[in-house]
């Protein structure tokens, strides 16, 4: 049996709000999705991104999360984004995003089938201490990134710094995509072409800026 349709998750990224209706639930230690209802706060906060899902605390429940009703189109767009990073379509390598559910409880979302539907799974915390772990979207680290894009530009002839503003670059491009900070990217771009830097040759394959 399926949730309820009413039962509306408010995912906030960055400055972007996503809406999800909770489609389908597991529990882990069932083999089929069945009615189990939401017992969490309904408005998450993205808190960082991880390459891999966290597998050594317990999973309590697996959540489809689908597209809600009435989604815009503006709103579509930002969920087809986010869906396309979780998978790694832009930076080449698939991630899952972090949420706080409760003090003991942390939720990692990714891709699941398709733009439309996520798949988020509640994990319990072992360590809860160490949620500081997971990379935090940091205004404060965004407004300190030009100088490093500044230093490292003008360090080309050095691999290592090439090498750095390649990752820094591939991060930059992803906050822009992901929560539509694009200033943040030409900021980038401006410094780059100022050293004789092409920054679209920094990104991975297939990535577009």
């Amino acid at each position: 049996m399926s949730m309820q349709a009413t039962e509306i998750i408010v995912l906030t990224l960055g400055h972007q709000t996503i809406l999800f209706s909770i489609g389908h639930s597991v529990k882990t230690d069932t083999t089929s999705f069945n009615s189990l209802r939401w017992p969490y706060d309904t408005t998450l906060s993205v808190i960082g991104f991880v390459a891999k899902s966290p597998t050594t605390s317990r999973t309590i429940s697996r959540h489809v999360l689908e597209m809600a009703p009435n989604t815009t189109p503006a709103e579509q767009d930002v969920i087809g984004l986010f869906s396309k990073a979780l998978k790694g379509e832009m930076s080449g390598q698939r991630c899952f995003a972090i949420v706080r559910i409760d003090n003991s409880l942390i939720g990692s979302i990714g891709y699941y089938n398709g733009e439309e539907s996520l798949v988020l799974c509640v994990i319990e915390q072992v360590h809860p201490t160490r949620m500081s772990s997971y990379s935090p979207f940091s205004m404060e680290m965004l407004r300190s990134r030009p100088f490093h894009i500044l230093q490292l530009c003008r360090q080309r002839e050095d691999p290592n710094a090439v090498a750095h503003l390649r990752a820094l670059a591939n991060d930059t491009y992803n906050i822009a995509s992901l929560y539509g900070y694009w200033d943040l990217w030409r900021v980038l771009e401006e410094i780059c072409f100022q050293h004789q830097i092409n920054p679209r040759e920094l990104l991975p394959a297939g990535n577009t800026a």
